[in-house]
């Protein structure tokens, strides 16, 4: 896919999540996972450790609620 289409697409995503949920919410855990993964692939390396931390901390609280589990 297009990355670049892909990150607006996902940038406008969080926003709402985050404003719907609020932003330590476990439900932007995927959001900010799908990110983060598309700043890897265009390199956006400051970006991309910018999030890393609040992906961590989303996709734990998940796992611990139970409603991420890994396949």
């Amino acid at each position: 896919g297009d990355a670049t289409k892909s990150k607006s697409f996902l940038e406008r995503a969080l926003v709402l999540e985050e404003t719907h949920y609020g932003k330590d919410h476990v439900e932007i855990a995927s959001t900010l996972v799908n990110l983060g993964n598309t700043y890897g692939a265009l390199g956006d390396v400051f970006n991309d450790y910018d999030i890393l931390p609040r992906t961590c901390e989303a996709v734990l609280r998940g796992v611990c609620a139970g409603k991420l589990r890994f396949r």
